[in-house]
């Protein structure tokens, strides 16, 4: 890699753009050359321009990049062009402020990398070209730093350092800091794996599981348990069915006193109603008339609307008469009025002929006078405008050259303010300079005034962490007295036991109790199952008693169906006589009014108009009824079936439960005796008391037990909690003595800070008084005398006066303009107003001629027809012909309408006198058949027939509360009978003696027992649930010790090998390679520079270099020895072979050297620059930054950096082969 050229602008104190060219002449002709310039100047920012473009860092320290920008500007750049493998390539850095202001927010830093034969852009975000141009170069940050930065003045101070800094120095000169890291964590990590797997081992010994005999006879326990719970359900359930049968007893008495009741009520009802049901009766027989009736009834209505529509006409015909000769007299009278109006039109149609021509002329002759007045007036207007405009405009320009004048004037008094608005920008130069060194120095006198705050906060601080050091030794001593009283409580509650003997004791109890519990349970069950046998026993004899009952009323029930079934089929055949019967009622539909009916032959049909209105028959009603007594006999049929099954079902099962209990007493006697060997002392099945007693006993030695493990568990617990808090106290103890010797380096550096912004205030103060002066110096000019507290004032003031003389300018040169366009338009005005006052002339003498004109033709047509309009006056004489022809039209209309409705009266009584005979006739012939018929059937009369007929509402309604009452009367006779038989049933079932009140309390005991058993057995499934997880837990740990012991034996290895609390185990290995693998590197370039010295590595001490004196027989001495020109020599050497090593495969072409001169004489220093020179030789080109006077005179070439006034500097290259640019 080698730097081709450099450029860059606003970097520290080289403001402004700068460019250096290593390739052009005369920098690349010379190879080697001095970078020189006074302490401060910038030498070394040229360096910083380098490393900011190609890593976005400055090389002299660790600062954020943006402070190498230029105070008070508001963008800066460095651009490196540099060369790889014969391509050349350039990066640039950017970093601007926003809007282009100096006091701006710093934007984001911008860099790319471009190629530069093609300017193609290789990369342009700010990660991407970082690792592009390491990718490119071969190097990162810190290896470019050690290959092309020349570190010698470390190796001199490495040369001359005592052993135990050699280390510290070797480390950072090379960048071998990374072994020291590996070698730390390589032995914090074996420390952390340790005792990861010291904490496994100790979870595993905190897993305690069941034995084997305690897991199996916790099932045992479980198992029992279960058939015992599910013993007290069966049990529960007997004694449930024994409660509901006797609420079902209760329930069907009740029943059966309601229904017996509720029967008695509908049966009394029924007498109260005879009277309605025998109207009913009557009506229904009377029914078979109504037919006649009702045609008789149509027959008198159709004589009735007859009679009555002979009355309406008879009323209607003197009215229609007078209405017909009103009409004949008022058509007379109309088609004389039309005659008239007629006459009046054709004598006023001449008059209105002339009236219409006379109209037209004077509105043609008013139209013309109007718009000739209009001219006139406009014109009139012109010409009064036109000549106020003239004075006016003439009164504009004597205002206009009085202002000119006024103007001139004031611009020649003030002629000296001319240039004043280009020169103002160099006053606001000024205070700008000033604003930008007073907010300095406010910035840096803050800075101060919090930094010696600071360093007041340090100092109590300091004194705050010395005060909690005391404290916490303090803390340490109480916490070591508080835990030898506990260790001491401790041992006298445990009373020479250890926790593990009570532990063991403790566990064993629970097992005990639990044995005792099971064995009063078993006595419990025991005596419960032989009360059960013995009521199960009778139950069974019970039941086969109420079986043999249920046969025989099942063979009565299927007697009674097969009587129903008989008298319905009876019932069926006569309803489907009755249906044949009313099948007339469908033939009625088919008659039309006219036709002769095809049975009778009459063509009168009444009941077609009036249907009869049928129902069901009381066979149909009775037939429905005895089909619901069928369905109900079926379903006590089908329900004494079932209940004769279940009886059955029953009573197998209940033998097979005496069975089952036997079998479950047997089983508990020999569950009692197995339980009691395990007992240290055998107990009585039939003694339920004292089991409990021994239970009571076993666990009141239990809780003492677990009181005493409790009380332990705390005090270990206190203890291991003091034990946390002295360790606490102890770290923080150390933390605080670490955070005191940090808080002194960091004090030091604070007053470090001090002392050098009080050096950048005197600067700052300086340059203030050279702006002031300055900005004095231009208001001088203007008779103004510069007060930097009022510069707003004074620079307003200048530009009030710069913008006077601008606005006064300006302003004469448009008065002017103005002053000519005014005089030409003054002068074509007064053309224009002379030629519209002739027109004006003319238009008034033809305007009064027309007027004449028009006055005479108006005159002619008032006095012919006044002011009336003609075309109206025409149209209402039209209107008056029209309207009396029309009505003339609609009264002879009329006319014949009247005549018409008189003729039709007539002959509408005529018809209707003959319809009424006829219809008379007709109901007297009704009425004597119907008369005849009904006196047979002892009806006396038509009216009495009339007064046995109910209303269809009403006949419904009895017909529907009868047939209810007789359906409620049947239903409650059949509900009485089934709740006697079902009262009967259940009697019989028998199922228990007991009240329900004793059943009640044997339910809630059994209840509370199997709550006991379900509580067990939820403890005991916890316990065992319990055991198993933990059992699943130990196996895990199991696997993870295994894998953690592995693990662990790896990094010990490692750790062993390399790894050091310190560090240092493994980075002094490394040194010794890397400084051995320098020293071959640096021999090389120190035969170069120097034939007589070699350097060699002490092979006694790792870190320690010697000399090899060529001259004095190879002899070896110690580096102390050497001058200090050649100590020079050996560390140059040093660097360069640094660089070599540093820079790896990549050819480093450029190198830069940025102290160590200052200290050689003349001879070692000639000896140096001929040593460097031989090495430029190799291809090599070498800068070297230095303010020493003999190197400026020893190396012509240069890179001069100038400080210029304001605290910025320039650049000037000079050499032998080309003259000097910047």
């Amino acid at each position: 890699m080698k730097i081709l050229g450099i450029r860059f602008q606003n970097l520290n104190s080289l403001k402004g753009v700068h460019e250096i060219c290593f390739n052009q002449s005369p920098l690349a002709e010379a190879g080697l050359f001095a970078i020189t310039g006074p302490t401060g100047a910038g030498k070394t920012t040229i360096l910083d321009a380098i490393t900011v473009a190609l890593y976005g860092k400055v090389h002299r320290h660790d600062r954020d990049a943006f402070e190498i920008m230029t105070r008070h500007t508001s963008e800066c750049y460095s651009e490196v062009e540099f060369e790889v493998k014969e391509k050349a390539y350039r990066a640039k850095w950017l970093l601007r402020r926003s809007r282009g202001k100096t006091d701006g927010k710093l934007q984001d830093v911008k860099m790319e990398l471009s190629e530069v034969a093609t300017g193609k852009i290789l990369e342009s975000k700010l990660t991407e070209t970082k690792n592009r141009i390491i990718e490119i170069t071969g190097l990162d940050y810190s290896q470019f730093l050690r290959s092309v930065m020349l570190s010698q003045g470390d190796f001199t101070r490495f040369l001359k350092a005592s052993e135990s800094e050699r280390s510290e120095l070797l480390e950072k000169i090379t960048d071998t800091g990374i072994y020291s890291e590996i070698s730390v964590w390589a032995f914090e990590k074996a420390k952390t794996e340790k005792k990861e797997l010291e904490n496994l081992r100790q979870r595993l010994k905190d897993v305690v599981l069941l034995t084997t005999e305690e897991e199996t006879h916790y099932q045992d326990q479980l198992r029992e348990l279960h058939h015992q719970e599910k013993a007290l359900r069966q049990i529960k359930y007997t004694i449930d069915n024994q409660v509901n049968w006797l609420q079902n007893i209760q329930k069907l008495e009740l029943q059966k006193q309601e229904v017996t009741s509720h029967l008695t009520e509908q049966q009394a009802l029924r007498e109260r109603q005879q009277p309605q049901f025998r109207r009913l009766q009557q009506h229904q027989q009377a029914l078979v008339y109504k037919p006649a009736l009702a045609q008789l009834e149509t027959t008198h209505n159709y004589y009735k609307n007859i009679t009555q529509t002979l009355e309406s006409l008879n009323q209607q015909l003197p009215a229609l008469q007078a209405e017909a000769r009103e009409a004949a007299q008022g058509l007379k009278q109309a088609e004389e009025n039309a005659t008239t109006a007629t006459a009046n039109l054709q004598q006023a149609q001449p008059i209105l002929e002339k009236v219409i021509q006379l109209d037209a002329t004077i509105k043609h002759q008013r139209e013309a006078y109007e718009q000739a007045l209009t001219a006139y007036n406009h014109l009139s207007t012109e010409v009064n405008t036109a000549t106020e405009q003239t004075a006016k405009k003439q009164a504009d320009l004597n205002k206009l050259n009085g202002q000119i004048l006024d103007l001139q004037h004031w611009l020649g008094e003030h002629e000296g303010e001319a240039c004043l608005e280009r020169e103002i920008d160099n006053f606001r130069r000024f205070i700008q300079d000033l604003q930008d060194v007073y907010q300095d120095i406010r910035k840096k006198e803050l800075e101060k005034a919090k930094l010696e705050k600071q360093n007041q906060d340090e100092e109590r601080n300091l004194t705050a962490i010395q005060e909690n050091i005391t404290r916490y030794q303090q803390t340490v001593a109480e916490i070591e007295t508080t835990r030898q009283q506990l260790q001491s409580q401790l041992k006298k509650i445990l009373a020479g036991k250890t926790l593990e003997a009570l532990e063991a004791i403790a566990s064993s109890l629970p097992a005990l109790i639990s044995l005792c519990e099971q064995q009063a349970q078993l006595a419990d069950q025991f005596a419960q199952l032989q009360t059960r046998e013995a009521e199960v026993t009778k139950l069974v004899a019970q039941n086969g008693l109420t079986l043999k009952n249920a046969r025989a009323e099942l063979l009565h029930y299927q007697t009674q169906q097969a009587e129903a079934e008989t008298h319905l089929k009876d019932l069926q055949a006569l309803v489907e006589l009755e249906i044949r019967i009313q099948k007339y009622e469908k033939d009625r539909e088919l008659l039309k009014s006219g036709e002769a009916c095809p049975l009778c032959g009459s063509d009168q049909h009444p009941f077609v108009q009036h249907q009869y209105q049928t129902r069901l028959s009381e066979a149909e009603e009775k037939r429905n009824a005895y089909q619901q007594y069928v369905t109900d006999f079926t379903a006590q049929v089908n329900r004494q079936t079932t209940h004769i099954t279940t009886l059955e079902t029953r009573i197998a099962a209940d033998t097979e439960q005496v069975k089952g209990l036997k079998n479950e007493i047997n089983s508990i006697l020999q569950k009692f005796e197995q339980h009691n060997k395990l007992l240290p002392k055998p107990l009585e099945i039939g003694n339920l008391s004292l089991i409990w007693r021994v239970c009571q006993s076993k666990q009141q030695d239990y809780e003492k037990c677990r009181s005493t493990i409790g009380q332990i568990r705390e005090f270990e617990t206190q203890l291991k909690t003091l034990d946390q808090k002295m360790v606490q106290s102890r770290e923080a103890a150390f933390r605080a003595e670490n955070e005191s010797g940090q808080l002194a380096e960091k004090r030091r550096g604070t007053q470090s800070l001090i002392r050098r912004i009080a050096d950048e205030l005197i600067d700052l103060r300086d340059q203030e008084k050279h702006f002031t002066a300055d900005a004095g110096s231009f208001l001088s000019a203007f008779n103004l005398t510069f007060d930097y507290q009022h510069r707003e004032l004074l620079e307003k003031e200048l530009a009030a006066r710069a913008a006077a003389y601008i606005k006064n300018n300006n302003l004469l040169r448009d008065l002017q303009l103005t002053q000519k366009q005014t005089e030409t338009d003054l002068h074509k005005t007064l053309e224009i107003l002379t030629e519209k006052k002739n027109i004006l002339v003319a238009q008034q003498k033809e305007l009064a001629n027309q007027l004449t004109a028009l006055q005479n033709v108006e005159a002619e047509r008032k006095s012919l027809f006044n002011d009336k309009q003609p075309a109206a006056e025409r149209e209402r004489l039209q209107q008056n012909v029209d309207q009396h022809t029309a009505l003339v039209n609609t009264l002879r209309v009329t006319l014949n309408q009247k005549q018409e409705a008189l003729n039709l009266n007539q002959k509408q009584q005529a018809e209707r006198q003959q319809e009424q005979a006829h219809l008379q006739a007709e109901f007297d012939q009704l009425t004597r058949n119907l008369t005849a018929q009904i006196q047979a059937k002892g009806i006396s009369s038509v009216e009495a027939l009339v007064e046995l007929f109910l209303s269809e509402e009403e006949a419904q309604q009895i017909a529907t509360y009868q047939q209810q009452l007789e359906n409620s009367l049947a239903s409650a006779a059949q509900l009485l009978q089934h709740t006697e038989i079902n009262l009967h049933k259940e009697t019989a079932r028998a199922l228990t003696t007991e009240n329900e009140e004793t059943l009640t309390a044997q339910i809630q005991n059994i209840e509370r027992e199997i709550t006991q058993h379900n509580r067990e057995i939820g403890r005991l499934e916890e316990l065992l649930k319990k055991d198993a997880e933990l059992k699943e837990r130990h196996q895990a740990l199991a696997r993870q010790i295994e894998i953690q012991q592995k693990e662990y034996l790896r990094w010990d290895k490692l750790a062993t090998l390399i790894g050091s609390a310190d560090g240092k185990k493994f980075s002094k290995f490394a040194q010794g390679l890397t400084l051995a693998r320098l020293v071959m590197l640096a021999n090389r370039h120190l035969l170069k520079i120097n034939q007589r010295y070699r350097i060699l590595k002490n092979p006694e001490q790792d870190l320690d270099l010697q000399i090899i004196d060529t001259y004095q027989a190879d002899a070896v001495r110690p580096m102390t020895t050497l001058s200090g020109g050649e100590s020079f020599l050996v560390s140059l050497a040093l660097a360069l072979g640094l660089s070599d090593l540093a820079g790896r495969q990549a050819q480093i072409g450029s190198l830069f050297i940025d102290e160590g001169f200052g200290t050689l004489d003349a001879e070692t220093l000639d000896t140096a620059i001929t040593s460097l020179e031989n090495l430029q030789a190799s291809g090599k080109m070498i800068g070297i930054i230095s303010h020493v006077e003999a190197l400026k005179e020893r190396i012509s070439t240069q890179i001069q950096v100038i400080k210029m006034t304001g605290g910025t500097s320039k650049l000037q290259i000079i050499g032998h082969a080309a003259d000097a640019y910047n």
